[in-house]
């Protein structure tokens, strides 16, 4: 505290404004004046400030609005996050970007290059012009990618297809950098996958030509010694190999292996052509992993909050865990998509999110709610879908946890749609929600048996609920063998593993 903003002693009854931005009045967009309005939570844009010692810093500023027993802010709580290092990250980020259109520009120059003296070279200078502007294109493609599994899908597609190979492996260093992991490969059968997935860093070929840093070709696998899984590889048929590693800025992610079922001389320009379409993949999957981190990063620091949200309510305990179990379950049953179920899996977890701004005397009210206290928890939804706007790997999610509490009727809220016009996967995280919400523990309500929470379903079929849905669902319930009561009786669950 006393390093960012000085001794505390003289910060006492100062204005936040006069203390960051060391002006005399407030910032045009002050979140602590919105949140008074209209009591909500704001995030206002970072905001820079020098420290006393000279340092300069970058502050993320979040106002949240302390409700009184009557629903008027009573106070507002500013809290300060320090994101000069993220800054300093997405700076680092944008570098390398501008390092990967710099190569990307080199390589176009040297396709146009190529390009006007084809005419006067013979047929393999064509071929390596060909060659050059495939790994320029494919370049452009993967370093757009910030999918780790579409970016290794790629390489052992374009491989074999680039070198005329018979198939690629890549191997990837996992975290604590002591396995090189089989992470994707073509032309090999399944069984190889699951048998060669595992080897010890500096074991292999693999190993070795990490530890090298350079590539390394093998004529005859058969004759060699080094070779890790001999066994597997001659069942594979694999006589000839080229292996490149994959390096950013000196550390190497991993390693690059081609394959061919007959015996090969390997070029030099082949090695060459490998090497460079490893330096583009390098590239990808630094900015790749980097984004997965940062991804991960922002999803613990929400779940974190949702974790918060429960602990105020011990009657919520796990609600979310829930949700996402029986959401999760109605989509396996659905056969949606993998992107479809991951959306739902974020959703469930965080669609309770917007609680946080709730006073607990509302949360754990045991007696009815007055109008003013209901329009209270109708706003969560609202503040929820509000408070992930800006992280865009959760942009799906919003809709989802915005329209959780629509109904089929249009007597929902926040925005009253009805029928189709609610989302689909929010039909389904209305479902779940309401059949924890009814099997659960309530301060002013006993939880409902399995055989009323069913009745409950049938019941409000086409006015709560989507009736397609809720027809799969209680199909669910009923094909279920293990269906389990617990409380004595006044609790149901049944097993969310999928």
């Amino acid at each position: 505290m006393q390093a960012r903003f000085g001794n505390s002693e003289h910060l006492t009854q100062k204005k936040c404004f006069s203390i960051i931005t060391r002006k005399d009045s407030p910032c045009e967009s002050c979140p602590v004046i919105k949140s008074l309005k209209d009591k909500k939570v704001h995030t206002c844009d970072v905001k820079t400030m020098v420290t006393p010692s000279g340092k300069i810093k970058y502050f993320k500023i979040t106002a949240t609005p302390i409700l009184n027993k009557d629903g008027e802010v009573e106070n507002v709580l500013e809290s300060f996050v320090d994101i000069t290092e993220k800054r300093k990250r997405r700076m680092k980020h944008r570098i390398r970007s501008v390092e990967a259109r710099r190569l990307n520009e080199e390589i176009s120059k040297l396709v146009e290059n190529f390009k006007k003296i084809e005419n006067r070279h013979s047929a393999r200078l064509k071929l390596a012009t060909k060659e050059l502007d495939t790994i320029y294109k494919l370049g452009n493609r993967i370093i757009s990618s910030l999918d780790v599994k579409e970016i290794l899908k790629s390489i052992v597609e374009t491989v074999p297809e680039l070198l005329r190979m018979s198939g690629c492996v890549v191997r990837i260093f996992e975290g604590s950098r002591k396995k090189l992991i089989l992470e994707a490969a073509s032309g090999v059968s399944k069984s190889f996958k699951q048998s060669a997935r595992i080897l010890p860093a500096g074991e292999g070929i693999s190993g070795i030509v990490a530890n090298m840093k350079k590539p390394m070709v093998i004529k005859d696998i058969s004759k060699d010694a080094r070779i890790k899984y001999h066994g597997e590889c001659l069942r594979e048929s694999m006589h000839s190999l080229l292996a490149v590693p994959i390096i950013f800025k000196n550390t190497v992610l991993g390693v690059i292996i081609a394959f061919s079922r007959k015996i090969k001389n390997f070029k030099a320009s082949e090695v060459n052509l490998l090497s460079t379409f490893a330096a583009h993949v390098a590239i990808a999957l630094n900015n790749a992993m980097m984004y997965e981190k940062v991804h991960l990063n922002y999803y613990n620091t929400i779940m974190t909050l949702v974790k918060t949200i429960e602990a105020r309510d011990p009657y919520t305990c796990g609600h979310s865990e829930r949700v996402t179990g029986y959401a999760l379950k109605l989509a396996h049953k659905l056969n949606l998509s993998k992107e479809e179920i991951d959306i739902l899996m974020y959703s469930g977890k965080l669609h309770d999110i917007g609680k946080i701004a709730i006073p607990d005397f509302i949360l754990r009210k045991k007696s009815k709610l007055t109008p003013t206290e209901w329009a209270e928890i109708e706003s969560h939804p609202v503040i929820g879908s509000e408070m992930i706007v800006h992280l865009s790997f959760l942009k799906d999610c919003i809709p989802l946890i915005r329209h959780h509490h629509e109904r089929y009727d249009g007597n929902g809220y926040p925005d009253k749609l009805r029928e189709n016009n609610i989302p689909f996967l929010a039909r389904i995280l209305s479902i779940a929600d309401a059949f924890d919400a009814m099997t659960s523990e309530r301060p002013y309500r006993r939880s409902l048996t399995l055989e009323q929470a069913k009745e409950e379903i049938k019941f409000n079929s086409k006015t709560q609920f989507d009736p397609d849905l809720a027809e799969v669902f209680l199909s669910i319930i009923e094909e279920s063998s293990d269906v389990q009561i617990i409380n004595n009786g006044s609790c149901v669950k049944f097993d969310i593993a999928s």
